[in-house]
């Protein structure tokens, strides 16, 4: 809506929840134990405060929201934070973003054995997401088309998919990914 009006259209944007603001707000529920505050969509949206001076080789953020937001000429405040607290059958904890970070917590919810042997799952799963992360932005998600101008489209970015054979796995499910991986532990 925010690109359609910027390029001279008239737009109406309706609002199907009693509260405006889509996924931008939260809720409350109340309980035995207390009350429980919920976010109605994701409250972590990787990119967005990046600016394209600190992305790699001239690409910029494939995150969507913050394409149209620069296509627009809008920015948000954004607050970065590496820890959130995570709630599992296996137990409450906070969690640190980050690779290090993260084995230390699946060795601390899987002591012994069982935690190495996910530590070196997850560090197999990095290293072969590693060239499906550098395919992601081969082709921007804003230049996905699905009209007849998707050859235009495609044509453009060519030269960057084809460096990467693996570019097609994008397009599935992720748990292609990881059955291509071969994960066991159930974390």
């Amino acid at each position: 809506a925010a690109i359609l009006g910027k390029y001279g259209y008239k737009v109406l944007v309706l609002e199907s929840h009693y509260h405006a603001g889509g996924a931008a707000h939260s809720f409350e529920v109340k309980g035995k134990a207390g009350t429980y505050k919920f976010d109605s969509g994701p409250s972590l949206y990787s990119g967005l405060s990046d600016d394209d001076s600190s992305m790699v080789e001239n690409q910029r953020c494939v995150n969507p929201l913050k394409q149209v937001l620069d296509a627009v000429g809008e920015k948000v405040d954004c607050f970065k934070y590496d820890t959130w607290g995570v709630c599992l059958p296996e137990g409450d904890f906070p969690a640190t973003v980050g690779s290090e970070p993260f084995c230390r917590d699946l060795e601390r919810l899987f002591p012994g054995e069982e935690g190495q042997a996910a530590v070196k799952e997850w560090r197999h799963l990095q290293e072969y997401m590693a060239p499906l992360a550098a395919a992601s932005v081969a082709l921007p998600p804003a230049a996905i088309r699905f009209d007849v101008g998707v050859l235009a489209t495609l044509f453009r970015y060519l030269p960057n998919m084809i460096k990467y054979p693996n570019l097609p796995m994008m397009i599935g499910p992720y748990s292609n990914v990881l059955d291509k991986v071969d994960l066991k532990n159930k974390f």
